[in-house]
């Protein structure tokens, strides 16, 4: 790829737009440059990003966001090049490329709107409270004032200006939360407490003595998964702009080789910020605005500041992203589901991406949506024993330690059923998880 694709005709500022999306056949290691000229004068000579050497075609893609202040007859060039010229890089470019040009800012001034909806706190008690008829309490600390506590939730009539009622279920809801944070529900007499998923800790264990029944303990085959899968099934918008889009899908592999055991952390709800925007301007134009969009029922979940959405300044360094009339729910994005999933990938060592679509190159606090994950690796294993207690400890058991042959162990209980004694002594089977 070489040669000029834009000319000045006189003294301007541009913007320049789009996703590059090719693969390549390189034997060398090369880079993006985007170059401004003047007859035969390089004024500047920029690397966008660079790429080692390939034995096999390779996937790449880049999101082009630029701004350049030009002179008269200035040539504006995208090139790949190598510092070895000796080698030729093959390169097919895929359908989704395109660049867009602009005299003017690319963040189109369109009018502010407000949107009715709920936050995910308010959703879940209110939703608690119509399934108990009020019997039952809800406690978060997750929702409340740690990472869930700006989620907030509507649908599409909402966003574009039409007031509507949200079609959400106690289920439903708890699913695609557990998914973004693998959260997990305890009702504890009339209170259910919603919170972030924990392994058996020394901290949070409570100290159960010597186990002096058999210990059985077995490989948890169901926690070895051989791939992840992580994002959102509805992601595209119908504009150019639907291949920039980074809350989309990305597939990543483990490094075991046996088996075929996906996990699969996508979500129904939609983040997309593109198609959130182009939600939005519906209502700005009478002839979409009469006819209705095909996501108008469909569940939206914003990250918002108090009243407003939080906008890519949150989230700096930022980069590689486009910001087309604004940019949306970069705390959802599908590397960050990966992070808050850590507890159920701590035993498969390093994942790494193997395929995406849209943009998964956008850098997002400094990191790229495409990097690696390791979280360790350590078998999973699940338990089987008994243990004698007092009856009154048995309510509540969630995360014991035992002594097992002299070595401690932290389990996090899965299953506990009791049995009595004649002596009036408790004796409960525990089924559980290594932590």
């Amino acid at each position: 790829m070489n040669g000029s694709f834009y000319e000045s005709v006189g003294n301007n500022t541009i913007t320049v737009n789009g996703l590059l999306s090719w693969s390549d056949l390189a034997g060398v290691d090369y880079g993006l440059y985007l170059m401004v000229v003047n007859n035969g004068t390089v004024k500047v000579n920029k690397l966008l990003d660079s790429y080692e050497s390939s034995e096999a075609m390779t996937q790449r893609n880049y999101v082009v966001s630029e701004t350049l202040n030009l002179n008269h007859m200035d040539n504006v060039i995208l090139t790949l090049k190598s510092e070895d010229t000796s080698e030729e890089i093959q390169v097919i470019f895929s359908n989704e490329t395109y660049l867009q040009l602009s005299d003017k800012s690319t963040d189109v001034n369109v009018t502010s709107s407000e949107c009715y909806g709920i936050t995910a706190l308010d959703a879940f008690s209110a939703l608690l409270e119509k399934m108990s008829k009020g019997a039952i309490q809800l406690e978060s600390q997750h929702f409340s004032k740690k990472e869930g506590v700006n989620d907030f939730i509507t649908n599409g009539n909402n966003i574009r200006g039409i007031l509507s009622p949200i079609n959400l279920s106690f289920s439903y809801l708890f699913e695609q939360m557990r998914t973004l944070y693998d959260i997990e529900a305890d009702l504890t007499g009339d209170i259910l407490r919603i919170e972030k998923a924990e392994n058996a800790t020394p901290e949070n264990s409570v100290s159960m003595g010597e186990v002096k029944s058999d210990y059985y303990s077995d490989t948890n085959i169901d926690k070895l998964y051989s791939s992840v899968k992580a994002g959102y099934r509805t992601w595209q918008s119908e504009s150019k702009l639907k291949g920039a889009e980074y809350n989309s899908i990305r597939i990543y592999e483990s490094e075991l080789n046996f088996g075929s055991r996906e996990l699969d952390l996508t979500l129904d709800v939609i983040t997309g910020s593109y198609l959130l925007e182009e939600q939005r301007r519906i209502q700005f134009d009478p002839e979409k605005n009469r006819d209705g969009g095909k996501n108008d029922e469909s569940v939206f979940l914003i990250a918002i500041n108090g009243d407003t959405v939080q906008g890519i300044s949150d989230y700096s360094p930022t980069s590689n992203i486009i910001a087309s009339g604004g940019v949306y729910n970069l705390k959802y994005s599908p590397a960050a589901i990966i992070e808050n999933n850590r507890r159920n990938l701590v035993n498969i060592g390093e994942i790494s991406q193997v395929s995406s679509e849209g943009n998964s190159v956008a850098i997002i606090s400094g990191k790229r949506e495409d990097r690696g994950f390791n979280f360790g690796e350590k078998m999973p294993f699940l338990v089987n024993f008994d243990l004698e207690i007092e009856p009154e400890m048995f309510e509540g058991l969630k995360y014991v330690e035992v002594e097992v042959k002299g070595e401690t162990k932290h389990v996090k209980v899965l299953e506990a059923e009791m049995s009595m004694r004649s002596t009036g002594i408790g004796v409960v089977n525990i089924i559980g998880e290594e932590g």
